[in-house]
């Protein structure tokens, strides 16, 4: 593989069928980008940073996740085998996104500071609702949920590493 640079863009849940098709559950939007014959990739267990390569025979969404199945899975036993992985696509094969958007492999580590400076912790992860993103802020044993609306999401400095947040009265009490 020519690009070193793998983003996890889901995560495979149970086998569906005895055919070896999978339900993954995906991670922001880019699953919806690919098509029948696109490569995407995992990682054995065991298998440090070697990565495998499935080929796509056929995608489809299934409510929150997606109906997959991969030319390298033929049955149900096989597909069981792969529950819990996480399903990775090269960093430039994700589609562009508009200003002011991001992946959540970029946000995921910031940290987080008030606009007064004060820090909160840092993004420990996202979670995807029907409306917005919500963020989850850890320091510590401390987690604050962090509601991903303009009002609250001030700045975003990627190079810098770090979120800038307005939050409501209470939010961090």
């Amino acid at each position: 593989m020519e690009d070193p640079c793998l983003v996890v863009v889901g995560k495979v849940g149970a086998a569906h069928g005895v055919h070896g098709a999978l339900k993954i559950l995906a991670q922001g939007e880019s699953f919806g980008t690919l098509e029948p014959g696109d490569k995407v990739y995992w990682k054995p267990e065991g298998a440090g940073d070697q990565v495998r390569e499935l080929t796509l025979e056929a995608i489809q969404p299934h409510g929150r996740t997606w109906l997959v199945r991969f030319r390298e899975i033929h049955d149900r036993e096989s597909a069981r085998a792969m529950a819990g992985r996480e399903i990775l696509l090269p960093e430039l094969m994700l589609p562009p996104l508009e200003d002011g958007e991001y992946y959540h492999y970029q946000l995921v580590g910031l940290s987080v500071e008030t606009m007064d400076g004060n820090r909160v912790g840092a993004v420990a992860g996202i979670i995807e609702t029907g409306s917005h993103d919500v963020y989850v802020i850890r320091d510590g044993e401390r987690e604050v949920l962090v509601p991903a609306i303009d009002d609250v999401i001030r700045e975003v400095d990627l190079a810098g590493r770090r979120m800038v947040i307005d939050p409501p009265e209470g939010l961090l009490e």
